[in-house]
């Protein structure tokens, strides 16, 4: 993920929030696209369950 790669190079955000908290949020939001790519959304059922 680009915004998540983005936030960890970032030394802004890192100085002012602190690496430990950087870290654990970007793991966070790895984590939680993971579960949404794990996901099958309303319209992929629609449009592919009759395939089945």
């Amino acid at each position: 993920m680009n915004s998540v790669e983005a936030l960890l190079a970032n030394k802004v955000f890192t100085d002012f929030l602190g690496s430990r908290f950087i870290e654990h949020y970007a793991a966070l939001r790895l984590h939680e696209f993971e579960r949404y790519e794990c996901t099958i959304s309303d319209w992929e059922r629609k449009e592919y369950f009759h395939l089945f």
